[in-house]
């Protein structure tokens, strides 16, 4: 026969950085036997915010002579000892506990079970599964809901009920399936997971509440990359109010990991989802621009980027701008001030002589207007009848897109098929890459 150790906690905010625990309850379940075996306040050394205690009613007053967290934690760690950890939504209590109990030296069963996901296995149609919810749906009385006994009481009921509903059905493979390193999220369906394919692609996370989805992100293989942001309770506090708002996903499959970057490149900027932090920036804001002197003389400025005719290269930060003017500095064998770089700099690189670096400059200007010019097409391998491409013109990024394996690219009929995108660092460097790699195929158009 399984033992559940039912607990439920009551804290300071959704997040274990810089929240605390005020109450927490632990109920046995040992067949159809509910036995509570441990209730306390705990003090969690901050004020409880107002939001908080007009939800629980517990306020401060009421837990400043409360044992703190490290004076209960080995009792409380007797009472979870030898059972499987059950909650409602039970990556939010465990992931308490577990940093909690860590802190003092103490390790937390791993085995757990989530009332919720186990709820909605038993019942598909359910169109909420809350405890306040499931409590009407199952004939559960609550006496005190959003405190630590109340709930954990009313979650001991709800999972006898529940176990009596699937006869055995579910609950095994429930405890297999959150007992693995992989921990889905209650709201989001198991089987949308399993049912990725092992193929590259763009895979979208939406919350209930949105229609845009909260988060993009590109994948060798999907279903071991979506997997991946599950193998562990959040351990951030992004990452746990990610998971606790994740409800839904959908994914796209490209014909490369190098579709999937431009499309996952092209989705954020689209969607601009939430929590995509590092790729929201709408264009590249640097440019390296060609300009002239009172005196006559051309010199190089990394300039803010607005589609200048004299601008020869599009840059995330000005510091990648410096960087690729000191690789030109390199190739070509210019002097260094002509870019407005330091005297260190000249040094460093060596200054050539005059008559020699006029040429040398002259030399790098024909190759980044060649280059700033050019209208060509990156075509990738077949693959399964159709090729995967990117479109440049004039320098500029278009777009990217697929055509039949025995097409030839023809500028026309490549703008037909073409997803339109803008730059970004992240286009440039699939660009920088795809023009490398002996299996891409450049077409260049007159």
């Amino acid at each position: 026969m399984k033992k559940y150790a039912v607990v439920d906690i009551e804290t300071t905010g959704l997040v274990h950085q810089g929240h605390g625990i005020t109450e927490i309850a632990v109920v046995h379940v040992d067949g159809d036997v509910i036995l509570p075996v441990f209730h306390s306040m705990v003090n969690p050394g901050r004020d409880i915010p107002l939001q908080i205690s007009q939800l629980t009613g517990i306020k401060s007053q009421l837990i400043s002579a409360a044992p703190t967290f490290s004076e209960i934690a080995h009792k409380l760690a007797a009472c979870l000892e030898g059972r499987i950890f059950a909650a409602h939504h039970v990556n939010f209590d465990y992931t308490f506990l577990k940093k909690a109990l860590e802190a003092c030296g103490i390790r937390i069963p791993t085995a757990r079970l989530c009332t919720v996901r186990l709820a909605k296995r038993c019942m598909p149609d359910l169109p909420s599964a809350r405890l306040g919810a499931l409590c009407r749906k199952l004939g559960v009385e609550n006496t005190s809901p959003h405190r630590a006994m109340g709930d954990a009481l009313a979650a001991a009921e709800i999972l006898c009920k529940l176990k009596a509903l699937e006869d055995g059905r579910f609950l095994d493979e429930e405890l297999k399936g959150t007992n693995r390193p992989t921990i889905i999220p209650a709201h989001l369906d198991a089987a949308s997971v399993t049912a990725l394919p092992e193929l590259p692609g763009v895979y979208y996370f939406y919350s209930a509440a949105s229609h845009r989805p909260i988060y993009v992100g590109k994948a060798r293989n999907l279903k071991q990359r979506v997997i991946s942001h599950f193998t562990s309770p959040g351990s951030s506090a992004r990452k746990q109010l990610f998971q606790r708002e994740l409800s839904r996903l959908n994914f796209t499959v490209t014909d490369s990991e190098y579709m999937a970057l431009l499309l996952e490149d092209a989705e954020i900027k689209r969607h601009l989802p939430k929590y995509n932090r590092a790729q929201k920036s709408r264009a590249l804001p640097f440019a390296v621009r060609c300009y002239e002197t009172r005196s006559g003389q051309l010199r190089l400025g990394i300039l803010s980027s607005g589609g200048h005719p004299d601008d020869l290269a599009f840059f995330g930060s000005a510091h990648a701008a410096k960087q690729w003017i000191i690789e030109q500095v390199r190739t070509f064998g210019f002097d260094p001030r002509r870019a407005g770089l330091a005297p260190l700099y000249a040094d460093d690189l060596s200054l050539p002589e005059e008559a020699e670096e006029d040429e040398n400059f002259r030399s790098f200007l024909k190759a980044a207007d060649e280059s700033k010019e050019g209208d060509f097409a990156l075509l990738e391998p077949d693959r399964n009848g159709r090729r995967g491409y990117v479109l440049v013109k004039s320098g500029r990024y278009c777009g990217f897109g697929h055509m039949p394996a025995g097409d030839t690219p023809e500028p026309e009929g490549v703008e037909r098929t073409l997803n339109r995108a803008p730059e970004s660092s992240v286009v440039r460097a699939v660009i920088r890459n795809m023009l490398s790699d002996s299996n891409i195929t450049k077409i260049e158009f007159q």
